[in-house]
């Protein structure tokens, strides 16, 4: 196919891109053009295996049917036409079909038109920006398929203007910000080519650390070979969110960047070739520590049996383990499965009952409560191998909220009073107080509200809570939040007579009580 074009060059960073203009009809373009997308039907491990290779070899998004015929409905006789440019590409994989362009030389004088000569194979060109406009204009219902429509064309020649990742990186320009690509489409094509927040190293080697638990399909260990559980279980491709039981890559990349490469370690940072073959195993390893595991939070097929915020505290407890104590210049510190049974054990895994649908409430309004509650005690639990609170097991601390407790410091001037407090009580004390303060409390308190019981249902008088875990840093002042219509004084003093009502909740959205009366 030869086509007549207008050519000019863009300077930039020192490198020349040339740039060809002409017209086609859109069935042409169809015939001798391809388009480098992913299929809805791709699987996700598919996906991240493309991610593995430098440029992504398929990153544009999928032809949207609905949307083509739109388009070729739209464009009729009516007096409907598109005179908006599609942005085509050689294609730098074709081997064997050289495009050719020469200045067009009529009566032996040289014009400002080139003539293009591009082969009449199916795939010479790469479609990189208006797949549905030329595949809706050009399908053979389409009653304006004979018609041109402007094209802006990027070629090589005989140089080497332009590379694969110039294209795609063109591609990812132009669509994320045009018309909006689904959320994990965008995520991984930023990723691709180190846009948007993937030009932060840690947020590279999360997402890198994402694509090869999701690419590898096994691990090994002193020669032999287990199944890595997170093969093709981690959601690349937005066709497959429907089913919200699996942990989707942004989610994960984010918890990795956040609970790991955002971290300080210890020592230092596991590649992440090396960090995806820790978190495969941990996980292998948990389904054979735990009784019951498909009866688990973690394994079960049933989804109020299976709760995702758990699999993701667990992850960031592991996580919390190994920036801790494994130092990647010293083999003997990087468990191997035994080594995360020990681990699990020590933590009575086996022997604590993780099937938790019956303490859930309804709806998932306790999801983000719930998942802070259980990531606070399994950092904590990983980081110390202790489980906090000297409770009996996990359960126990973050269901049951076993061993509550909170210590309140009372100010009277220069005298400070430490009261703890483990349920229903009365604090009798002489003197005015000052101030009071949470300095310390049980993990499993994670979320707790205050209210002053002599205020109105309908105008509370709540205490902001803002504490700094122990061990952390210093308890912090809790202010009262005046409503306009208190009357309540600024000072606790001698002549008041009051009660805190100190609700907690627990995993699963359920609260309890607890009430503290001061005498003072």
């Amino acid at each position: 196919m030869k086509i007549q074009a207008l050519k000019n060059q863009i300077v930039s960073g020192g490198k020349t891109y040339p740039i060809y203009i002409s017209f086609i009809q859109a069935q042409d373009i169809l015939k001798i053009s391809v388009v480098p997308n992913y299929s809805e039907k791709d699987t996700d491990e598919t996906l991240a295996n493309n991610l593995q290779n430098t440029p992504v070899r398929k990153w544009q998004r999928p032809l949207i049917e609905e949307k083509r015929e739109t388009l070729t409905n739209h464009f009729n006789d009516q007096g409907e036409f598109m005179p908006n440019p599609v942005l085509l590409s050689e294609n730098p994989h074709r081997k064997g079909a050289k495009i050719i362009s020469n200045p067009l030389v009529i009566n032996g004088q040289t014009t400002l038109m080139w003539e293009i000569n591009l082969p009449d194979v199916s795939d010479s060109l790469w479609i990189i920006d208006g797949q549905h406009r030329i595949n809706g204009l050009g399908h053979q219902t389409c009653k304006q398929k004979d018609n041109v429509i402007p094209v802006v064309l990027l070629l090589n020649g005989d140089g080497n203007f332009y590379s694969p990742t110039d294209f795609a990186k063109i591609f990812a320009q132009v669509t994320t910000t045009a018309t909006a690509l689904n959320d994990l489409h965008k995520e991984w094509l930023e990723f691709s080519f180190k846009m948007s927040k993937y030009t932060n190293t840690e947020r590279q080697e999360a997402m890198q650390t994402v694509i090869e638990m999701c690419s590898n399909s096994d691990f090994l260990e002193n020669g032999i070979t287990y199944k890595n559980p997170f093969n093709d279980k981690i959601v690349f491709n937005d066709s497959n969110r429907s089913d919200n039981q699996r942990i989707n890559c942004i989610v994960l990349s984010d918890l990795i960047s956040n609970y790991y490469y955002f971290k300080d370690p210890q020592f230092y940072h596991l590649k992440p070739k090396h960090l995806a073959k820790q978190i495969e195993a941990a996980f292998y390893q948990l389904e054979k520590t735990i009784p019951t595991p498909l009866e688990s939070v973690f394994f079960s097929t049933i989804p109020n049996k299976k709760h995702i915020i758990m699999i993701k505290a667990f992850l960031k407890g592991v996580l919390s383990y190994i920036l801790t104590y494994c130092d990647p210049g010293n083999k003997a510190t990087i468990p191997l499965l035994s080594g995360w049974d020990d681990i699990f054990k020590k933590l009575n895994f086996h022997t604590t009952d993780w099937d938790w649908s019956p303490y859930t409430s309804s709806g998932s309004e306790w999801y983000k409560k719930s998942e802070e509650l259980a990531s606070v005690v399994m950092i904590e639990a990983f980081d110390k191998l202790v489980i906090p609170d000297s409770c009996s097991d996990l359960q126990s601390c973050i269901v049951h909220g076993n061993n509550l407790f909170l210590e309140f410091e009372l100010t009277q001037g220069s005298n400070i009073i430490k009261q703890k407090v483990t349920s229903n009580m009365t604090i009798n004390r002489v003197g005015q107080i000052d101030n009071i303060k949470i300095i310390n409390k049980s993990f499993n308190a994670q979320h707790i509200s205050i209210v002053d019981k002599k205020t109105t249902l309908n105008y509370p008088e709540k205490f902001n809570i803002d504490y700094s875990r122990r061990n952390k840093g210093s308890g912090v002042d809790v202010p009262v939040v005046r409503p306009s219509s208190a009357s309540r004084p600024h000072v606790y003093n001698s002549t008041n007579k009051f009660t805190l009502e100190i609700k907690r909740t627990k995993y699963g959205g359920n609260n309890d009580t607890i009430e503290v009366q001061f005498f003072i």
